[in-house]
């Protein structure tokens, strides 16, 4: 059984004090960026870049003779478009070209001056055959006259 007493209460709503509050934060933050990625670059090597679901596309406008950079997840605009003057988009694109120039550079000369992999050495049993004989008797024959030519002046015997 349910009873309800009516009377006169007057409720207050109790407001939490903010100063004495924590924030959230990070010790490295993580911001959004607010316009395109071209005069916006972050450097922050913790914030995780644009991935490949957003498409971007620059949309030129001949009546105000000016370009707008659109991002784009699949048909949804992601963030607000960009506005850029002729002289803004031109500047930009003559930085990313020259960017793209000294990389490129960069490239070729890393690899000019990166040593060749020389190939391993492989040693098969023929060539000692060839260098100390196929007898194995222990001595290295040097002789310094043409093969099938006998030299006796050289043969010298040493007799304990």
């Amino acid at each position: 059984m349910l009873v309800f007493a009516t009377g006169s209460t007057t409720i207050f709503a109790q407001t939490k004090d903010t100063s004495t509050t924590k924030k959230d934060s990070l010790r490295f933050p993580i911001n959004d960026r607010r316009g395109d990625r071209f005069t916006y670059q972050n450097r922050n090597p913790f914030d995780i870049a644009d991935t490949g679901f957003i498409k971007q596309k620059i949309e030129y406008d001949p009546k105000t003779n000016s370009y707008f950079i659109v991002e784009k997840i699949g048909n949804t605009v992601y963030r607000k478009p960009t506005s850029l003057t002729f002289e803004q988009y031109y500047a930009l694109q003559n930085k990313l070209n020259e960017d793209a120039y000294f990389k490129e550079r960069a490239n070729a000369l890393t690899l000019l001056n990166q040593k060749k992999q020389r190939p391993k050495l492989t040693v098969y049993n023929s060539l000692f055959d060839r260098i100390f004989g196929a007898k194995d008797d222990g001595k290295l024959d040097t002789s310094t006259t043409k093969p099938g030519k006998k030299n006796n002046a050289l043969n010298i015997d040493i007799k304990p």
